[in-house]
């Protein structure tokens, strides 16, 4: 695996060398004596990989979504409703994670609602969330700190990266 972390927390992320340069070692002469002892000067060349390997280390993801009743206005006349945004970005950003990353789902409106618990991304938990997603409506009122707690509740992946992503309009109630 090219990613290590560091002890039994997360402290830092090591990077295989060949993961960022491209290396090449050559010796400064075409022949040596075997008989003798003979200086030999080697060169290392290091350059930067034309096309690194995209490595990162696993996300553990906490989304949490607004669906309050103002999301379901549209930010400019003409527009998908806040709440179709919230979903399309949703979609994006599930596409781009791999079988490492973890994903929890929470929503709020009056209250917060777990609905999906934190779970490894697979192709299926991958469309499962997608139907949770698409099933959200607006409802109710606004109480973030609802949703945010259900987000910050479960212990983060071991040497995952933790991040909460919150989807809202700001419309408090």
């Amino acid at each position: 695996m090219p990613f290590h972390p560091k002890g039994d927390s997360m402290d830092g992320i090591e990077l295989a060398p060949d993961a960022l340069l491209d290396v090449s070692i050559r010796l400064g002469r075409t022949h040596v004596l075997a008989a003798a002892p003979t200086l030999v000067h080697v060169l290392v060349n290091t350059r930067p990989k034309t096309s690194p390997r995209r490595i990162t280390a696993p996300v553990d993801i906490r989304l949490v979504v607004d669906v309050s009743g103002s999301m379901a206005n549209a930010a400019k006349p003409d527009a998908p409703s806040k709440l179709e945004v919230v979903k399309g970005s949703i979609f994006e950003l599930l596409a781009e994670l791999t079988d490492r990353d973890s994903v929890l789902l929470s929503v709020f409106s009056t209250n917060g609602r777990l609905v999906v618990p934190q779970t490894r991304m697979t192709p299926d938990t991958r469309q499962r969330i997608q139907r949770a997603v698409e099933t959200l409506h607006p409802e109710d009122n606004t109480n973030i700190s609802a949703g945010l707690q259900l987000a910050v509740t479960p212990l983060v992946s071991r040497g995952a990266l933790p991040r909460i992503i919150l989807f809202t309009d700001g419309q408090s109630s």
